[in-house]
């Protein structure tokens, strides 16, 4: 049986509205909860930086994260990577996960660093290292803020393991300016891939208008 016995988006029985698969592999989801969170795994390259995303970030994923974040509902935190953990575990069990940072004001409002609590459960060793020099928001991010945004981020270098490969996480990737800040502050050699919650539609409408014209370089 699942942690619980009602959806936890819904509220909906879940023996009612399970399929056999997801009873027994005890998802907190009901089928049409699941079914709306739909899994489209897609690669893209971020100038010299791998991103693989396993969402579009689309109203339902918005409603969710919302949920999740703003409302601190920290029991959705696995609902996010549920059909893939088992993938990520397998392909990225000797590497370190580095999460990209909250601001303090959230992490304190919330009480969990959402983005490690939703790769906990892929079984991969997550770190905490990056801060915010300064209180700002992505979403309300300026132009020039998110042009220097490698100035107001800083990492303990003391926490990341020396001989482990380094994989950045993110829940929603729409610029792709953060996680490429990140990389630097640790060293492009050393960290080359990211995976991320869910991809937003102006990042992937980019992309694919950059990639018709065979061009995979974001300034």
């Amino acid at each position: 049986m699942p942690i619980t016995t009602r959806c936890l988006l819904c509220s909906r029985k879940l023996l009612d509205h399970q399929t056999l698969a997801q009873y027994f592999l005890k998802d907190e989801l009901c089928d049409k909860c699941r079914r709306s969170l739909k899994t489209r795994k897609r690669t893209i390259k971020l100038q010299n930086l791998k991103i693989t995303s396993f969402h579009l970030y689309d109203e339902t994923m918005s409603d969710c994260l919302i949920q999740y974040k703003e409302c601190m509902d920290e029991a959705l935190k696995d609902i996010f990577l549920f059909e893939v953990k088992d993938w990520i575990h397998f392909h990225y069990r000797n590497c370190v996960f580095l999460c990209a940072p909250s601001s303090s004001s959230a992490l304190e409002r919330r009480g969990f660093q959402h983005v490690a609590q939703m790769f906990s459960s892929c079984g991969i060793e997550v770190i905490d290292c990056f801060r915010k020099r300064q209180e700002f928001s992505q979403k309300t991010a300026t132009v020039m803020q998110r042009k220097n945004i490698e100035e107001l981020l800083q990492v303990d270098i003391n926490q990341i393991p020396k001989n482990k490969r380094l994989i950045l996480i993110d829940d929603t990737v729409t610029t792709g300016s953060t996680l490429l800040a990140l990389q630097k502050l640790v060293g492009e050699k050393r960290c080359k891939e990211a995976l991320c919650v869910s991809l937003h539609p102006k990042m992937l409408a980019k992309y694919d208008k950059i990639r018709k014209r065979k061009c995979i370089y974001f300034p």
